[in-house]
């Protein structure tokens, strides 16, 4: 019988299945939106965005709260984020945040608002790849200027008007690549004013713990499940009490529900059901309960930016 010259003598043996595992876990993966700002916790791993490209993502939260001051009743306080980010190492992103946010109806004689304007930064491991769980600690950094925290009084406290915030969370993290995800969180919040229980504080400090659980639909849908829980405290007291006032303390808890993460390529968008407490409180505003809770809606539309190619001139 006549052979076809067209074809090899010997066929090369299959992949063994150690190879073809090898060569997966290899395969580089395709950009990936990532949606920082959505939760209330993140993950370790850095995001499957390339190098030296920024990343957009606008952020909002939507919130009711319950009654923290006389005849106000519940208020809604709605807050809008930007936060531009450049991954400039493997291991690392560096950002530019700002934000503005009201309360309505806000019964303080002077409704200046909030805002923030500040800088990000995470570290963290490339994500796992392959079939087997990978495991990273990563951290999360923000300092800023936070506006609508200063005590509301006829003659402001002496000395600079500035109140700065720094924010650290560090995850510890385990991940199946395109299965699930769970994060063990830590971190704090650290400001020159603050609030427990919506009542103005000097020297805020407010460390956490948290737990997310995340679980791949697809490799482009996730849903997930976190809880923090930590404190508000007043390290320097009440801004507007008496010498012989409590600390100010206060229990703090958050729950996201059902968040929910659609990513396709360089485009990613999400939202979360978000659940917060302060159960119990050591101060509060005349006339009011020493708790507070509240809950609403956290939205987030990220875009990455990759660089324009090179056109030479003609």
């Amino acid at each position: 019988m006549k052979t076809d010259d067209t074809l090899p003598d010997t066929l090369p043996p299959p992949a063994s299945t150690s190879e073809a595992a090898t060569a997966k876990a290899t395969e580089p993966d395709l950009p990936q939106a990532n949606l920082a700002n959505l939760g209330i916790t993140n993950p370790a791993w850095m995001a499957d965005n390339p190098l030296y490209t920024l990343t957009t993502e606008f952020f909002g939260a939507l919130p009711f709260m319950s009654e923290t001051m006389s005849g106000q009743k519940w208020s809604f306080r709605p807050s809008f984020t930007v936060n531009v980010r450049d991954r400039l190492w493997n291991n690392a992103e560096f950002g530019l945040i700002g934000g503005f946010g009201v309360t309505d109806p806000y019964k303080k004689d002077k409704a200046t608002g909030s805002g923030l304007l500040g800088a990000t930064l995470h570290l963290g491991p490339e994500q796992p790849k392959g079939d087997g769980v990978g495991f990273g600690t990563g951290a999360w950094l923000q300092l800023y200027q936070g506006w609508g925290a200063e005590p509301d009084r006829p003659i402001p406290p002496q000395g600079w008007s500035f109140n700065p915030n720094l924010n650290f969370m560090i995850a510890h993290s385990w991940m199946k690549p395109d299965s699930w995800d769970v994060d063990l969180v830590w971190g704090a919040t650290l400001a020159r004013w603050g609030a427990v229980n919506d009542v103005n504080v000097a020297g805020w400090l407010s460390p956490f713990l948290g737990l997310n659980v995340s679980k791949n639909l697809s490799k482009h849908d996730v849903l997930n499940w976190e809880f923090t829980a930590g404190a508000n405290l007043g390290l320097t007291g009440h801004t507007d009490a008496d010498p012989n006032s409590k600390f100010p303390a206060s229990f703090l808890l958050n729950l996201g529900l059902f968040g929910y993460q659609h990513t396709w390529g360089d485009w990613g968008v999400g939202l979360e059901p978000w659940l917060f407490a302060e159960p119990w409180s050591s101060v509060a505003n005349p006339d009011e309960h020493r708790w507070n809770l509240g809950g609403g809606l956290r939205l987030d539309f990220t875009g990455i930016n990759p660089r324009r190619a090179h056109v030479e001139d003609f």
